[in-house]
């Protein structure tokens, strides 16, 4: 590698959790989060430069060193290829040119990451799409690792890859995340009869995922903690039930067909919901002790429903998140504004002592009693609340027939102002 330099705190100066000696990383199984990892470069490159300093007293400015020689290549290949993990995977492929000890390196990366920016509404010619399926055939016949922690593919290579030998791999690398955007229908069949045995965390995005699949992922995939869909046309009902389900994490988001989300979940800890549907019922959540956060958006003639839904968990809610996706037009109509009323009165005013951190965004305050009749429904009924934030709707496009938008919005802020003087003394009021 030709000249590099690294910046370095004076060797004085001593990480946490910093010990004496060299410390390389024993095998590939050992995982490490990027602050242990910053904290275990950091350490070797702080000896490496202390040895540096004491041969060639290399001069001090201030807290930094400049050293003018390769400090990451000395580095076991376990940290590297940690590193490097971190990389996309044509970024990480790019590394192979810069000297002979990085130029396998990127084939035992235990992530790979085809999520590349593209410019929005490109078109790709056949000469691209013939090279990009290429190119990513011959990364999965080159990678020599034996296990991955995730794989993740975007739109722009699902729909122009071999995306079902792509499954394939994954599912035989024992894939612990898999995230995937976009594909064609053959995907389906293949992520149904693929065995994810690892799966721990799962992110399927406009694709033809159907009730079955997800259902299959929720039954087979033991040990399987995040599940995320988003975006999905043909999508009717999730069903998170199951007393010996590990899920804690589960995000349903605009999926436009979509009547029902069913959840029984005992490990569930944050639920994450944004149906635009005019079909959906809501939902039905019967078991979920151990759910803290929770975050809401509906159209604004249904968010009282969906409000309800979930108020029985407040014994133990944390944080709440609510958006309303208001359409002032429909709003107009009185049958909306009557519906809305009538939920708003059903719900429980009863004290929530764990509630301490609630959110609105899209927040309008004129024309509408529904988000001011939350805000303060919420201001008195959470008892330990700590931070109130309200984020304005700014979108133009929403307000047509009110030219001074620009004032519009001052008046929504002194508003959500006024709403603040009802906060207990400790609570924090923020406006975005």
């Amino acid at each position: 590698m030709d000249s590099k330099w690294l910046w370095k705190k004076k060797s004085s100066e001593k990480s946490s959790g910093e010990s004496d000696s060299s410390g390389s990383v024993s095998s590939h199984s050992e995982r490490y989060s990027d602050e242990q990892f910053v904290q275990v470069i950091g350490s070797i490159a702080r000896r490496t430069a202390s040895t540096q300093e004491e041969q060639h007293n290399i001069p001090i400015k201030g807290d930094i060193t400049y050293l003018l020689q390769d400090q990451i290549s000395p580095l076991p290949d376990e940290i590297l290829i940690g590193i490097l993990s971190r990389l996309n995977t044509r970024e990480a492929s790019r590394t192979s040119a810069i000297s002979k000890r990085w130029r396998n390196l990127w084939t035992h990366v235990t992530c790979l990451n085809f999520d590349e920016d593209v410019v929005q509404n490109k078109r790709f010619d056949q000469f691209e799409i013939s090279a990009r399926a290429k190119w990513v055939t011959q990364v999965l016949q080159l990678h020599q690792g034996s296990t991955l922690d995730m794989f993740r593919m975007n739109r722009h290579y699902s729909t122009s890859v071999p995306a079902t030998k792509c499954i394939e791999f994954a599912a035989r690398k024992r894939v612990q995340r898999l995230e995937i955007e976009g594909g064609h229908n053959s995907l389906l069949k293949k992520l149904l009869e693929s065995p994810f045995k690892s799966l721990r965390h799962l992110s399927l995005k406009n694709i033809a995922v159907n009730d079955e699949l997800v259902g299959h992922f929720l039954s087979h995939c033991e040990v399987l903690e995040h599940l995320c869909v988003c975006c999905i046309e043909n999508l009717y009902a999730v069903k998170a039930v199951g007393s010996s389900l590990r899920l804690k994490f589960l995000q349903v988001s605009n999926c436009r067909q979509l009547v029902r989300v069913d959840i029984f979940a005992p490990n569930l800890v944050e639920f994450v919901y944004d149906s635009r549907s005019v079909y959906t019922r809501g939902i039905v959540l019967k078991h979920a002790p151990s759910l803290v956060k929770v975050s809401l958006a509906e159209n604004d003639e249904s968010i009282t429903r969906a409000f309800l839904s979930v108020s029985s968990c407040f014994s133990c809610l944390h944080t709440l998140s609510l958006r309303m996706n208001f359409d002032l037009m429909r709003w107009k109509w009185n049958y909306y504004k009557k519906q809305s009323w009538r939920d708003m009165q059903k719900i429980n005013r009863c004290p929530h002592h764990c509630l301490k951190e609630v959110k609105f965004c899209g927040f309008l305050g004129f024309g509408s009693i529904i988000d001011t009749d939350f805000a303060m429904y919420l201001i008195e009924c959470a008892m330990v609340l700590e931070k109130l934030i309200v984020e304005l709707e700014t979108r133009r496009e929403i307000l047509p027939e009110f030219k001074a938008t620009d004032n519009m919005l001052e008046a929504t802020r002194e508003h959500v102002l006024q709403l603040g003087t009802q906060l207990p003394p400790r609570a924090e009021l923020i406006i975005i």
